[in-house]
């Protein structure tokens, strides 16, 4: 009798541990096997300081919740971004999460490759009127982060010196630029050795006014109703950024655009033309510098001039992935109100999600937020953006643009714009 009943003890002592020892293992939706590490992947092309900072803060943030998930970040440039991209789904070693705005992968998305998450709970986080930004066909692909703000950022104390304005048009931002190289100072730093150096600067240039004239223009051009030779405006677009090149440095293209940061930030540059993406590196380079931001002027008629905004930091999920259920805590994790609004402080940007809040937001960052909520602001992925082949190849023309003789002669240009754009379109 005394052994049945201490054998019941401690068969009920073996149960309660049991009980407790499960209770201990972080189960996810979809299931994780007990004392199995569950994974997930994220791959980016992020180079700034304050960004990777934000993306570890928020993995840190979520493993500190989700200790038995195993992160892994693959990082690259933007140059090889896609093609490895488009290699790993491929292969079906696709990430778990993605970098990007749907839209500009939308090739990607129509694939099948990126999950719907319209209806997910987090979706309901993002700031309504960003929501369009990543959204195709009526339904949401990507979570983003934060707004893209761009303009010229410009150094205070330079202006102050020579007793220059903020210019309001076109010709008043050259006759700033002359001044400035007058007095010895090299009036924009500029880095064209790649592509998300090209990217910075001739989003700011041509996707604020003059694409808020001709809106229909990437979709034209991709569906092959219209070539980059039948818009003026690009004509005027590339003339302008030629003239501009006359007034940065000579090592502008062969440097990138942690150089170019480096040199504004140290004042051997008096402006940089760029997106509120570059702040965090800008101050970690210039931490103390007097900066501030204004419209870039492409237009004469100062009504006309507009400054490009759209979402930027944006996240996809892999919607053939083995952990999707894992990437949804993730997405869920960094939309809360907290998690968004560390990495909205990390990277110094308005934040693209309800109740976060940036800590100490840059002069900078808000100089370009008076602009936009002065009404001055042109939502560039409001509309159809480039998007795969066509994107890869755009941006490769407007990188070619900056290194020929600059004499060359915009129409000529243009003729090959057509060409390489049709091209892009027959692969």
């Amino acid at each position: 009798m005394v052994k049945k009943r201490c054998k019941s003890k401690k068969l009920i002592f073996i149960a309660i541990v049991l009980m407790f020892g499960m209770l201990s293992i972080p189960v996810f939706a979809g299931g994780q096997k007990e004392g199995k590490k569950a994974e997930l992947t994220i791959m980016h092309y992020l180079i700034e300081t304050g960004k990777l900072k934000a993306l570890n803060d928020t993995v840190d943030g979520f493993k500190a919740e989700n200790p038995n998930v195993q992160v892994t970040i693959q990082g690259m440039s933007l140059d090889q971004y896609t093609n490895t991209l488009n290699m790993k789904i491929a292969s079906n070693d696709v990430p778990d999460i993605m970098f990007g705005n749907p839209k500009s992968f939308a090739e990607v998305v129509n694939s099948g490759n990126v999950l719907d998450i319209t209806n997910e709970p987090f979706t309901k986080n993002i700031l309504e009127s960003v929501l369009k930004d990543v959204m195709l066909d009526g339904k949401v692909y990507g979570i983003p982060m934060d707004l893209m703000l761009s303009g010229v950022i410009y150094n205070k104390d330079i202006f102050a010196k020579y007793d220059i304005k903020i210019p309001k048009t076109w010709d008043e931002f050259v006759s700033v630029m002359d001044t400035l190289k007058k007095n010895g100072v090299t009036p924009v730093a500029a880095g064209y050795k790649d592509l998300a150096s090209v990217g910075g600067s001739y989003w700011a240039q041509s996707f604020g006014g003059m694409l808020a004239q001709i809106p229909t223009m990437r979709a034209d051009i991709m569906s092959g109703k219209m070539k980059p030779s039948d818009y003026p405006l690009l004509k005027v677009f590339l003339t302008h950024w030629q003239t501009i090149n006359t007034y940065t440095d000579k090592s502008a293209t062969s440097v990138g655009v942690d150089r170019s940061e480096q040199d504004f930030a140290s004042g051997k540059a008096a402006m940089i033309i760029i997106g509120s993406w570059a702040v965090s590196s800008i101050r970690n380079y210039g931490p103390k510098g007097n900066f501030g931001a204004f419209l870039y002027p492409f237009f004469n008629d100062p009504e006309k001039n507009k400054m490009q905004y759209n979402t930027d930091d944006t996240w996809m999920i892999s919607a053939k992935g083995q952990n999707v259920d894992i990437a949804k805590a993730f997405f869920t994790y960094a939309t809360s109100p907290d998690a968004a609004s560390t990495w909205a402080t990390d990277v110094s940007a308005v934040p693209a999600i309800k109740g976060a809040k940036a800590a100490n937001l840059d002069p900078i960052i808000e100089d370009m937020n008076a602009t936009l909520q002065a009404g001055q602001g042109y939502n560039a992925m409001a509309e159809t953006a480039f998007s795969g082949q066509f994107a890869i190849t755009w941006d490769q023309l407007m990188q070619g643009w900056c290194f020929v003789k600059p004499d060359a002669s915009a129409d000529d240009y243009l003729k090959s714009m057509d060409k390489a754009m049709a091209g892009a379109r027959s692969k």
